[in-house]
């Protein structure tokens, strides 16, 4: 069956204010399409606060339900690889969630 994979580039706003973190929701809700698969890259993610988190995991589980596919998270930092690591993040979100690559670059 054919796969087609949207790739939602992810705003440096998880460690930001709150309302910042509506623009992602907003981006998320933009990119449910026919994709049936779903691919975070978190290039850009420089920080992460508990709340920004909560917002990954949310649009994780959002965007999985409506695919069926777990999403995959592509091109972390190990600074924010470790901190959802430490947040547990990866277990929690083990349904919904397939890859995480660390982006070498940083």
């Amino acid at each position: 069956s054919f796969m087609e994979t949207r790739i939602i580039q992810v705003p440096d706003v998880l460690g930001k204010e709150i309302r910042k973190i509506e623009d992602f929701y907003s981006l998320v809700v933009d990119a449910v399409s026919e994709a049936n698969h779903y691919v975070f890259d978190m290039n850009t993610v420089g920080f992460v606060k508990p709340y920004g988190a909560i917002a990954l995991v949310i649009a994780m589980r959002h965007l999985s339900q409506q695919s069926g596919q777990p999403v995959c998270l592509s091109r972390i930092t190990s600074s924010v690889h470790s901190y959802l690591h430490r947040m547990n993040l990866f277990q929690v979100s083990r349904g919904w969630l397939k890859c995480s690559r660390i982006c070498s670059s940083r």
